[in-house]
């Protein structure tokens, strides 16, 4: 059996005011054809779990393209054009297939069209036609839509965030796949939207409310007529028109096999919408109760500011208040501002300077402000991923540079890049265990690995694009009503009336 792999991963944040462009890619991962074997098999990506599984299978893989973005608005139209035409010119020229195997985040958009997914499977179906199995992997924080359901015949989504599963979640696709081309049975998605978007700092599924959702997702798998049952919690800052959260089931039966799970699981997590308000620190009473503590690292998390949830990474709003309070313990901070990075190394190691360091590309949020520190390192800004997200894969954020602020260690660096890791400020010498305090531009993500050494965990209320108080960003285009932005009367008989329908599935005919 002959098989394609190949992953485009891009999430979409439509308040920021950055297009995704190429450079979100290398910053991440992007790798064409062979190299894609050679560098990412024995990664924790999916594109390991297709290899797990496949190779196992004596199946020959044709690897097309594996490319991760950092997040980032609506990825602009050129550049869609030109990463999906490497995976599209590889399968066009490429030996026929039996199957084609594909990691995709769920959540890209881009300047012309809401749902880049759909939009990508799409274009593919066009070209490879309806006969071949498509099997697909979304991230938990996936935006399901009836265009993905209907474009793919089958749909496997993580069951973890922060997301350490990225390689079972490929190997579970593949294996349905290999049970499709043995059989000749294809399966069919069945999914059911629902009305509320859910905070990103609650979206932790090592917890109730949402932890339970996926154990009894996980239990219903073992059905062999609905193997892959998926919740996804929509990454919550997408202003589109087929916005919410979704479930959905791969399903080798019927609709009357499907609609029980949709209605059971659906009902489970529009049940957990009033648990889900947040608490955050503020930052002032952040620094004050960690300055107390006795010792260990406690990890702030900047909400408002995270790349990985497609904010620029660039807001000073931390920075200063910890510079106000002048630590005598060290503390490591991140900022992105390519101006700066430059003029740091065009100064040199060893030289101080005054710079203006943020606010530069989101200026409604941020604001800049100006620093005295000196040059402690250099760095091109390349790096490894040491997991357990994404662990093995190459990462880069461009010219970066170490600028010391008294006891403030203020990593600067020219390209976005997801603060979840302690790789990023290992790789120019800041070793997250011997700080105070530790800032990752991360909401949840950052748990994954930072939990294991971190002595108090603080969510910090900050401003920007990513912020986790959703009634305050300008919503305008999401469906209405919608939790939990409308009345609880209007949202709650709008569910209601949906629950009592018949489970929506993909339209019988592509």
């Amino acid at each position: 059996m002959r098989v394609a792999i190949g992953a485009i991963l891009h999430e979409a944040n439509t308040f920021s005011p950055l297009l995704g462009q190429m450079d979100d890619f290398r910053g991440l991962y992007y790798e064409i054809g062979e190299e894609i074997p050679a560098r990412m098999r024995d990664s924790s990506c999916e594109i390991s779990g297709f290899y797990d599984v496949l190779d196992q299978a004596n199946c020959e893989v044709i690897p097309t393209i594996a490319a991760g973005a950092v997040p980032s608005g609506p990825l602009s139209n050129e550049t869609f054009r030109t990463v999906t035409s490497e995976l599209f010119d590889r399968l066009r020229t490429g030996p026929k297939l039996d199957g084609i195997l594909l990691a995709l985040h769920g959540a890209m958009s881009t300047e012309s069209d809401d749902d880049g997914d759909g939009l990508l499977l799409q274009q593919l179906r066009r070209m490879v036609g309806n006969e071949i199995p498509v099997f697909v992997t979304l991230d938990l924080h996936a935006n399901l839509t009836a265009r993905m359901a209907f474009l793919s015949d089958a749909i496997v989504g993580y069951h973890t965030a922060p997301h350490t599963d990225h390689r079972q979640t490929g190997s579970r696709a593949a294996r349905l796949l290999l049970r499709t081309l043995e059989t000749g049975v294809k399966p069919k998605n069945y999914f059911r939207k629902i009305p509320m978007i859910t905070p990103s700092v609650k979206m932790n599924t090592g917890i109730p409310p949402l932890g339970p959702i996926v154990a009894r997702a996980e239990e219903l798998e073992s059905n062999p007529v609905t193997p892959a049952v998926s919740p996804f919690w929509m990454q919550p800052w997408l202003d589109v028109s087929e916005a919410g959260n979704a479930v959905n089931v791969v399903c080798y039966g019927s609709r009357a096999d499907a609609a029980p799970i949709l209605g059971e699981l659906a009902d489970r997590i529009w049940e957990t919408r009033h648990e889900l308000d947040v608490d955050l620190w503020s930052i002032e009473d952040a620094i004050s109760d960690a300055l107390r503590q006795s010792g260990g690292v406690c990890v702030f998390a900047d909400t408002g500011d995270p790349p990985s949830g497609g904010a620029p990474g660039d807001s000073t709003y931390v920075l200063k208040a910890l510079v106000e309070w002048c630590p005598e313990a060290p503390v490591l901070v991140c900022i992105r501002d390519p101006a700066a990075v430059r003029k740091m190394h065009e100064a040199g190691v060893g030289k101080t300077l005054t710079l203006s360091l943020g606010g530069a590309i989101e200026k409604r949020t941020s604001k800049s402000a100006e620093f005295t520190g000196t040059v402690k390192l250099l760095s091109d800004g390349w790096f490894n991923w040491e997991g357990p997200i994404a662990r093995g894969c190459r990462a880069n954020m461009g010219l970066a540079a170490v600028f010391e602020i008294g006891a403030i260690r203020v990593l600067v660096h020219e390209r976005a890049v997801q603060g979840h890791d302690p790789a990023v400020y290992r790789s120019v010498g800041l070793e997250p265990r011997l700080a105070r305090i530790v800032v990752v531009k991360s909401p949840t993500l950052f748990r994954a690995a930072y939990e294991p050494i971190a002595s108090r965990i603080y969510e910090i209320d900050t401003p920007g694009v990513c912020s986790v108080n959703l009634r305050q960003m300008a919503f305008e285009r999401i469906p209405r009503p919608m939790f939990p932005f409308d009345a609880e009367d209007a949202v709650n008989s709008f569910y209601r009336s949906t629950r009592a329908g018949a489970a929506e599935s993909a339209p019988p005919e592509r």
